[in-house]
């Protein structure tokens, strides 16, 4: 079938020379970046097309174009497909190229066309009725082509058909709104003349993403199908009289399925449609404004687009150039990669290693506060350690009050064989060790609290440093646990050697007097108050009150000693062997490769922004390009 040649019905040079020379550096300019993937970072200006199924969505476009386009039953374009028009008047040669995923195949005839985008969407969407959200580019350069790139979107449809998905319809609106919804869209909703406009889908989901119309253009097809009577209607809404668009409307009649079947040629379609709009009693009117026939929608179509594309183009090199900049902090903070020679390794990996000693000193000195409230170390530690203290206060209170309550304490618990009004001493070093062993436990929950913590926040910076490297961070991890473990123990065996020294009841004499004056005040029993008062009272009272003195000296020295124990080996040995240890790694020259071997997923984020940084790169150069040619 030959190309079209719509463009012989008009000038010889269609928008007049000095714009001309504006239209194809524009429309190339997004092309190009199109072709760059750029949509991938952000929208570009486009001409999206929607519409039914049968509303002669692929009858304009194959106008347009010059070329025959997959036609059937049920859903026909099956995947976004990207229409670049590109107008040659220094050629007489037809052209044209398809690419989708990693393929790209010339074309040297129009009529190889239809099977050539058949053959794309199988490979792209299957072999089935389904649908892919993957784009073809269908390329074609010729002198009987307007210079206009359009993407062709499905068909909207309501009912799944056999071998299609349940929710095909669903698929297929979601595809197009993804699509109309960008501001940089222009929507040319297709709708046939023959049928209400106000309830058309097409023009409703058009109207959703663009409800004051600005981005819409309606297209009207298959006028010679309009009963009787109803072209007044038809003209007044061609006329933007009847739904509103701020870019208005245009008609086309384009060929029939009867004309297709005799093999009439575009150029002759588009001699007969000009023929019909000119001898129409109602629909002349609509020429003469320039409304109607392929050629006239061909221009407008090019004059939006371009006039879209000069407006967009300021945001878009600002867009390009922030992501860009956002590309290239996010590679350098993730790191360029892992060097390949053997020296330049091991310095990297000196490099990694040193930033996590660095990071778990900060963390030992209180210089580096943790990310959340859990990691917060020497707060967290001050909560612990005066959590600890107040539980020895109280429970030597509680201790005390039971104490005082019990009435024989003297005589049933405390005496031996001494006369009324002595305290037995072994029996007051029993009761002071059976108290003290009551913090045993506490203590070595704290020791569990406190060792649970820093590990948290070792395995957070090694999280942070090696995150990327999983066999380097899978070593770090190890050697946290194992180090915290070994640790623990020490610690414990130094709290109980702690809670075993203090079996020995022993202060000294002045500390305890102290501490006697200080507790039992003027109320300190004395030699002549015992034969004045009663002896079993006084006893008792005397050794509540040594009891008391004892049990603060035994609390202002755990309250200190057992934390400082504690952060001795789960803070300050644990960080200095960690460091020991990791540094170590540094000596094994065979084991750098594999340390140094990143995950999966930050090599393919880092590949991710590579190649975004290269794409962006290359549109801040064309743009810049086009802006110092313009």
């Amino acid at each position: 079938m030959a190309a079209g040649g719509w463009h012989k019905h008009q000038d010889k040079n269609l928008l007049g020379k000095n714009y001309e020379d504006k239209i194809r550096p524009h429309i190339d300019l997004i092309d190009s970046l199109r072709s760059l993937g750029v949509e991938k970072d952000l929208a570009l200006p486009a001409i999206a097309v929607i519409g039914d199924q049968s509303s002669g969505k692929s009858s304009v476009l194959e106008a347009l174009s010059g070329v025959s386009l997959p036609r059937g039953n049920g859903i026909v374009t099956r995947c976004p497909l990207e229409l670049k028009l590109k107008k040659d008047m220094g050629s007489t040669e037809w052209r044209a190229t398809i690419s989708y995923q990693n393929v790209t195949e010339s074309l040297d005839s129009p009529g190889k066309v239809e099977e050539a985008v058949r053959r794309a969407q199988d490979n792209v969407a299957g072999t089935g009725k389904g649908i892919s959200s993957e784009l073809i580019t269908l390329e074609i350069v010729s002198p009987n082509v307007p210079d206009l790139t359009l993407i062709d979107l499905p068909g909207i449809t309501r009912i799944a058909l056999q071998d299609q998905p349940v929710d095909i319809a669903q698929q297929i609106k979601q595809m197009i709104k993804r699509y109309t919804e960008r501001q940089e869209t222009i929507n040319l909703a297709v709708v046939p003349s023959n049928v209400d406009i106000a309830t058309t889908e097409a023009l409703e989901m058009a109207r959703k993403v663009d409800p004051t119309g600005d981005r819409t253009i309606g297209i009207l097809t298959k006028p010679d199908l309009v009963d009787r009577g109803g072209e007044k209607e038809v003209v007044q809404t061609v006329q933007n009289r009847v739904y509103v668009l701020k870019k208005g409307y245009m008609i086309v009649k384009c060929r029939g399925l009867r004309e297709i079947q005799n093999n009439l040629s575009m150029e002759d379609a588009l001699k007969n449609e000009r023929a019909f709009f000119e001898e129409h009693d109602e629909f002349s009117c609509l020429l003469k404004d320039g409304l109607a026939t392929i050629p006239n929608l061909a221009e407008k179509l090019t004059t939006e687009l371009v006039s879209h594309i000069a407006r967009s183009l300021p945001n878009i090199s600002y867009q390009i150039r922030s992501k860009l900049r956002d590309a290239e902090e996010e590679l350098n903070a993730i790191g360029r990669g892992v060097p390949d020679s053997e020296d330049e390794k091991s310095q990297f990996l000196y490099a990694k290693i040193k930033c996590f000693s660095m990071a778990i000193t900060h963390v030992m000195n209180g210089d580096l506060d943790g990310s959340t409230e859990d990691l917060k170390l020497y707060k967290n530690f001050r909560n612990f350690f005066s959590d600890w203290e107040k539980l020895m206060k109280n429970n030597n209170k509680n201790f005390l009050d039971e104490l005082r309550k019990e009435v024989n304490i003297c005589e049933d618990r405390c005496r031996g064989r001494e006369l009324q009004g002595f305290i037995n001493y072994k029996r007051f070093e029993d009761i002071l060790r059976e108290q003290i062993l009551e913090f045993k436990k506490p203590a070595v929950t704290l020791l569990h609290s406190v060792k649970d913590l820093v590990q948290r926040c070792f395995k957070n910076e090694a999280s942070k440093c090696f995150d990327q490297f999983e066999n380097l961070h899978s070593s770090a991890v190890d050697k946290i646990e194992g180090l915290s473990h070994l640790l623990e123990q020490e610690a414990m065996t130094s709290v109980e050697l702690q809670f075993t020294m203090e079996k020995i009841i022993y202060c000294q004499d002045s500390m305890h007097s102290s501490a006697l004056r200080t507790e039992g005040g003027a109320a300190t029993p004395t030699i002549g108050l015992l034969v004045q008062q009663d002896q079993v009272q006084l006893s008792k009272d005397e050794l509540i009150c040594h009891l008391q003195a004892y049990l603060k000296g035994v609390t202002n020295r755990m309250s200190n000693q057992i934390p400082l124990i504690i952060q001795h080996f789960m803070l300050r040995e644990y960080a200095h062997k960690l460091q020991d240890q990791m540094a170590r790694l540094i000596t094994n020259n065979k084991q750098f490769t594999y340390l140094l071997e990143e995950t999966h997923q930050i090599s393919e984020q880092r590949q991710r922004l590579k190649d975004q940084i290269q794409r962006l790169s290359l549109a801040v150069k064309r743009l810049t390009k086009f802006s110092e040619g313009n």
